[in-house]
């Protein structure tokens, strides 16, 4: 005979059955820790005297770490208003990602984002509840 106690929320557990049969894990926290997020707007800056000018686009600077025990393939990144962004490579545990990823023209007028989902080299995948 076995108990189960609750986890402490955000804790990882397993559980077995004492004879053995099956084993049941769940993976309850984030495998992704972000260490920092910073969005950049879009922006026309005049070329001067001569007219015209010159459109810079947006963009999400972050930094972040796999804290998962499995390589992830793909980050998604859902930024404040709504708008997502896909991080794809070889992101390996333990190892800081500094990456900058392109915001078009008419995205983003927001100054936070989340991860809302991810995917493992081993075809797992992990979503934000």
């Amino acid at each position: 005979m076995f108990s189960l106690k609750s986890a402490p929320a955000g804790a990882a557990f397993s559980l077995a059955i004492i004879a053995g049969i099956s084993t049941v894990q769940a993976q309850t926290t984030d495998p992704v820790h972000v260490a920092t997020c910073v969005v950049s707007h879009s922006r026309v800056i005049p070329k001067g005297a001569n007219g015209g000018s010159m459109f810079i686009a947006g963009s999400l600077h972050v930094r972040f770490m796999d804290i998962s025990k499995q390589t992830i393939s793909q980050v998604t990144f859902t930024l404040g208003d709504g708008t997502t962004l896909v991080d794809k490579g070889t992101f390996s545990p333990n190892v800081m990602i500094d990456h900058t990823l392109n915001l078009s023209h008419a995205q983003s007028h927001t100054h936070t984002c989340t991860v809302s989902s991810v995917e493992f080299t081993n075809g797992g995948s992990w979503s934000a509840q």
